[in-house]
Formats: structure tokens, sequence, C-alpha cells
């Protein structure tokens, strides 16, 4: 299972790169509207692009940063931005997005969701009865999450390996709640989850310091396996 082979990653080295690597002035398309152009499509920052009037577009470049651009605008978006690390941002952003290297865009597809149609409400949320590899930010709030909230339920976590248990109430009425506290603090760690009559499996993996822009922060979710919450961030920039 891609889940359990996770676990066999060390995170902390864990490479963004998700095919060929981009060139350093390449740019991924976040959203646009008004222009030809798609998110998952990598553009050249170096070469000048057109926005008409009442366009817009949002682009990442490799050091993470968003570019957001309204027409009417004629320039190079990337010219003189940094080049960022080692890792490829932009591959691991257009392929999430769907648009890959060769220009063709799948607006919606993920890399390991089937339902392509389902979107969270924040990055920091874990949906309940969905099995799969979610995040846990450093800095920001990481909650259960579940679309039914009419009744009041126990939230079940269980360490896969046995090593810890939490149980807590969830209130009637509470769309979200905190993760159980104390648990594990590790980089990765598989989960039994079980939420009223709702059961799934699931891999927390545990952002490192330092990802302090948010290209960079969807680029590791994407690492990691975090493919919705990775959109969900992207989409909060719009």
């Amino acid at each position: 299972m891609a889940i359990l082979r996770n676990l066999k990653i060390c995170l902390a080295a864990l490479p963004l790169v998700m095919g060929t690597v981009a060139q350093a002035a390449d740019m991924v398309v976040v959203e646009a509207s008004g222009v030809s152009l798609a998110p998952g499509q990598v553009v050249d920052g170096d070469k000048e692009i057109e926005l008409p009037a009442g366009a817009k577009i949002t682009l990442i470049g490799q050091d993470g940063t968003p570019i957001q651009l309204a027409g009417p605008y004629s320039g190079a978006p990337g010219a003189g931005s940094s080049a960022g690390g080692k890792n490829d941002v932009v591959g691991a952003l257009a392929q999430l997005l769907g648009g890959g290297n060769d220009g063709q865009t799948r607006i919606g597809a993920t890399r390991s969701v089937t339902n392509t149609t389902f979107a969270l409400p924040n990055p920091g949320s874990v949906p309940v009865g969905r099995s799969g590899d979610y995040c846990v930010i450093v800095g920001g709030p990481t909650s259960l999450w579940r679309v039914d909230a009419s009744e009041g339920i126990v939230v079940s976590m269980t360490a896969s390996d046995g090593s810890w248990e939490g149980k807590v109430p969830w209130p009637a009425g509470q769309s979200h709640i905190p993760l159980p506290p104390n648990f594990p603090q590790t980089q990765a760690q598989a989960f039994k989850l079980v939420v009223g009559t709702q059961s799934s499996d699931i891999v927390l993996h545990r952002m490192p310091n330092g990802l302090n822009k948010p290209g960079l922060q969807a680029a590791w979710m994407v690492g990691a396996g975090c493919d919705l919450q990775a959109k969900a961030l992207l989409a909060s920039l719009q």
C-alpha cells in the first residue's frame, strides 16, 4: 500500500521532484481567468506575457513565492526572482494541478484521491472516513473535519503499532475538532481513526520547520502524499 510505503520515507529528506526537474525560470500557473492559460501549465517566467484588462493570474516559481497579476499587464513575471533551492517546486505543483510538464492540463485531477471533486474547507483539515496521507501543519491549526455535524459522537485514534490511543468527544454542531492531544510527535505515523461508525486508515506527516512560503509548503505536501491539503492551500491564495 502507498500508505505503508510512505512510512519508510525519511520526510526530512523527502524530495519534491515529481518528474522532470523544471528550469530555474519556470513558473506554474495556479489560477487564471481571462487568459489562455490553465492551472498546472508551466510557463517561462523570463518571457513576457500579456494580460488584457480584467484578466488575472497567480503563478508560483521555484522559490515558492506566489505572484498575482491583473491585467492590463505586460512583462516577464519571473524576471529577477530567486531561483529557489534544489527542490522542484514547480514540477510538484504542476503534477498536482494536472498540467505536468507537457502543457496538457486536467483541472481537478489528483495523484492519490479517486474522488477528484472532493475539496477541503482549509489546508489544515483532515477529513474523517477517508483513508490516506495527511499533513500536520507546523505553526497552524490541524483538525479533524466532518461534513455532517448533526450528532455528537466519539473520536478514537489508535497508532497502528499499538503504542498510543486517544479518545475525545465530538459535540453536535461542530464540523471541526482538534486532533486528540498528545498524539505521537513522529515525522510519520500510521493510525486507525474511528469517528462514530466511520473507520479509516491514515498516516499523519509532520511538516518540518522552515517552510515559510505557500509554494514550498504545498510542494512538500505533494511529496508527502497530502494532495487534498495542498490543493486547499493553493485555493486559499485566491
